[in-house]
């Protein structure tokens, strides 16, 4: 009888640790569960994020374009006054070397 109680006792203990390896095995499963769907969700908001990070970044560059094409044509402008400018008085001094050339001869 004793050894029957012992048995019984002996039993329950094994179907209790077996219910407790199927529990951990299941919090397990859980928890890598719930990993994999922070890690799914952290992606999709790192996508999210990166898109816009493109986006502003697109705009800023069209932006700044905007902005240096008025500035880069007045420089383009100014540039060809001034070679103009240069090219004139070139002009003008070979013309009064030229003078002066005609008049010693």
């Amino acid at each position: 009888m004793a050894q029957k109680a012992i048995k019984l006792v002996q039993d329950a203990e094994d179907e209790a640790l077996k219910v407790i390896d199927e529990a951990k095995d299941k919090a397990r499963e859980i928890k890598s569960k719930g990993l994999q769907d922070a890690k799914d969700e952290y992606l999709k908001i790192l996508k999210l994020a990166e898109e816009e990070v493109n986006e502003i970044k697109e705009k800023a560059i069209k932006k700044g374009e905007e902005e240096a094409t008025p500035i880069v044509n007045a420089g383009e402008e100014k540039s060809n006054s001034i070679l103009k400018l240069g090219e004139d008085k070139l002009e003008e001094a070979c013309d009064y070397l030229i003078e002066k050339v005609l008049v010693w001869q």
